[in-house]
Parts: C-alpha cells; sequence; structure tokens
C-alpha cells in the first residue's frame, strides 16, 4: 500500500528515478502505471490518491514490492526499492556468470582452449572439447586466405575466415565452435577467439558481459582473389585425377568441365 503523494514530489522523484535507470522507469510504465490493480496514476485537487477515496491508499498484488514494502509505502520509496533490487539482481546475475567462468578451469582440456572454454556453458564447453578430440579426422585439403578446405570422411567442409562459418553439419545446427573452427584458429593467429565465437553468443554464459568486448573485427574479404582461389581448386582437383586416372581421363573430364 501506498502513502498520499503530492503531484509535484511524484514527478520529482520519477524523474530521480527515470535519470538513475532507464529501464526501471519503464518498467514502471509499462506494468503499473496504467493497471488499476497496481499503480494508477489518478491526480485530484494536486494530490495523487490513486483513484481510491477512503483512505488515498492503494494495494499492490506486486508479490516482490509487497515483501519490500513491509516497514514503508511510501510511493518514492517504494521507487527507489524498486530500482535498487533491480541493481541488485543484477549484481547477483554477474556473480554467477564470474563463478560459472571460472569453473570452467577444471576441465580436462588443453591449455590453448581455455580462452575459448571459459566463455561458453557447461553444456557447449563439452561438447567443444569432444569436438576438439575429433580434430584428427579432417585434414586441411587447401587454404588461402579468405578459405580453408577440410576433408573428412570423403566430404568437403568449407570455413569462411570472413563471415566466421563453416559448413559442416555441427556448426550449421549446433551454432556452437565446431573441430574445423578451432583447427583454423590454432593455425591462423589473425583468427582469433573473437572470430571463432562471433557467432556462437547463444552458447556463452552471460550474452552482456560478451558483447561488450571487442566482436565485431572482422577479417577484410578479398574479392580480386576469389577467382584465383577457385581456379587454384580446379587445379588442384585436376592434377588428382591426372595422377589416379592418367591424362587422357584428366582431359576428358576438364571438357565435360568446361562444357557444363
Amino acid at each position: 500500500m501506498f502513502a498520499e503523494l503530492s503531484v509535484g514530489k511524484f514527478n520529482f522523484y520519477f524523474r530521480v528515478i527515470s535519470r538513475l535507470d532507464a529501464n526501471v522507469s519503464q518498467y514502471l510504465q509499462r506494468r503499473w502505471m496504467h493497471r488499476r490493480e497496481l499503480w494508477a496514476a489518478c491526480f485530484r485537487d494536486n494530490v495523487l490518491t490513486f483513484g481510491n477515496d477512503t483512505n488515498n491508499r492503494v494495494e499492490s498484488s506486486h508479490k516482490q514490492m509487497k515483501r519490500f514494502l513491509q516497514r514503508s509505502d511510501s510511493l518514492h520509496k517504494s521507487m527507489l526499492k524498486v530500482y535498487k533490487w533491480h541493481k541488485r539482481s543484477f549484481s547477483i546475475i554477474q556473480q554467477e556468470a564470474n563463478i560459472a567462468q571460472s569453473r570452467c578451469f577444471t576441465y580436462p582440456c588443453s591449455q590453448s582452449l581455455i580462452p575459448i572454454i571459459r566463455l561458453l556453458t557447461p553444456y557447449a564447453a563439452r561438447k567443444v572439447i569432444r569436438e576438439y578430440q575429433l580434430r584428427r579426422w579432417a585434414t586441411v585439403e587447401f587454404e588461402s586466405f579468405d578459405y580453408v578446405f577440410f576433408k573428412e570422411n570423403g566430404n568437403t567442409v568449407q570455413v569462411d575466415l570472413s563471415a566466421c562459418t563453416c559448413t559442416c553439419f555441427t556448426f550449421q545446427t549446433c551454432r556452437y565452435p565446431c573441430r574445423h573452427l578451432l583447427l583454423v584458429h590454432f593455425r591462423k593467429p589473425y583468427f582469433t577467439v573473437n572470430h571463432v565465437m562471433h557467432n556462437c553468443k547463444q552458447w556463452t554464459w552471460s550474452r552482456n558481459l560478451f558483447a561488450s568486448q571487442s566482436t565485431s573485427a572482422v577479417i577484410p574479404r578479398n574479392r580480386s582473389n576469389i577467382y584465383d582461389t577457385k581456379k587454384k581448386i580446379i587445379n588442384a582437383g585436376m592434377d588428382r585425377i591426372n595422377d589416379k586416372f592418367g591424362e587422357v581421363f584428366a582431359n576428358a573430364y576438364a571438357d565435360g568441365v568446361i562444357a557444363g
């Protein structure tokens, strides 16, 4: 329940809350101010009466606010308590995220994986460690400044260094760092942790904490080398066909590729 308050004091304290935290003021306006069972902004004779003609008080159905308003029912103190409760809740979430990140160091993995593992949730961390263990099945077929091609179980997987994406099934369906992104990260020093986690932020402990870091730096794509890269891939494939099936078959295959 809230005591009566003049319009001037109400506006003053509401401006203070708006300056302290815009999220709290928006929450009050969206969820409380327009609902009759909560806060009804009704001004009568320069006094905020909340639409109640009996004792100028109104009861709130907000369970958490009832607990905070056991000793004082003043409106400006209520708004300040909402602000403090919001700040304390955010602090608890941040502390839990820091504790969870510190626990990630207990995973049995390589030291090179720690900068990535400490950013992930336990489920994603276990999956990434498993992907790191399966890296031996992926071999580099061709690499350039923009792309890296891996050969795995007869299939070709492409890693785009500019978009920080991979065409493998794991990355396309789960969106956590796959073994191909990890291998590129270990092979190329300019492909940093931020590039590996660029499209995997949903598996981090706190999106807000991770978003404060510099994740917008993306490797620029050199489009002038795309044609040369494709030409090198075709030539490498023709060389393998020539070695395996002979020059006559390779030339016939090349004529078919050009005609197609």
